[in-house]
């Protein structure tokens, strides 16, 4: 009887092994020695890997349709592209001026809140959009001449930032100086109390979302990439 079962057993195991032949031949797949051998079990296809750089900007939250379209125009359409934007210069916020200190001689940044704002139409058809800002120190007006979209950027008593050297002159005034409200609490610890990046911008895109974004990309993302 051990003998017709070791027969039996023999003939059975024989038999899965034609059978296993059979399919391998069929399905063209390598015979090893304890069946089929599938190299691609359990393994992506090639191509269903990517590389976090390669994120496109659009889909980031935060970001959205127009955003990126924005930043199509400063040629960034994914993270690494945003991440290699770099800034045109940076400024030294741990020490902002008096407004009482500003001069003609260097630029400088300040730092007060709008007291007054108001536009202007001049002779010749010329515009005029300004406002005082106000810190305990003084004042100083701020002007942009033929620039009346200006006005919808502002409010009284925002808290902005103004970077420039007054203009030649009795008032003491800052002629297009370059500017960014401050917003939140969260606002001050990224855009003052630091030395920040000033990046290169389009038209409708704020200083400060940008530099909001990376920094906040940076923060969360760059140790996911490493």
């Amino acid at each position: 009887s051990c003998q017709s079962f070791s027969n039996e057993s023999a003939s059975c195991v024989m038999g899965r092994r034609m059978e296993i032949k059979t399919f391998a031949e069929k399905s063209k797949k390598p015979l090893g020695p304890f069946g089929i051998l599938d190299y691609n079990l359990n393994v992506p296809e090639e191509g269903t890997l990517t590389n976090p750089l390669d994120r496109q900007l659009a889909d980031l939250p935060g970001v959205g349709a127009d955003r990126a379209s924005q930043l199509a125009r400063l040629k960034c359409h994914t993270l690494g592209d945003l991440f290699l934007h770099r800034p045109r210069r940076h400024e030294d916020r741990r020490n902002i001026r008096p407004i009482r200190d500003l001069s003609i001689e260097e630029a400088s940044l300040s730092r007060g809140r709008i007291a007054v704002m108001g536009s202007k139409r001049l002779r010749g058809g010329r515009t005029l959009f300004e406002f005082i800002l106000e810190d305990d120190s003084g004042t100083v007006t701020c002007r942009w001449w033929n620039l009346g979209y200006m006005a919808r950027y502002f409010k009284t008593g925002d808290d902005v930032l103004i970077y420039g050297k007054l203009s030649k002159g009795k008032t003491r005034a800052i002629d297009h100086p370059e500017t960014e409200i401050i917003e939140s609490e969260e606002d001050a610890t990224i855009h003052v109390n630091r030395i920040v990046p000033i990046y290169p911008l389009t038209e409708g895109l704020p200083q400060r979302w940008l530099r909001r974004l990376i920094f906040r990309l940076i923060k969360s993302d760059l140790e996911n990439i490493a």
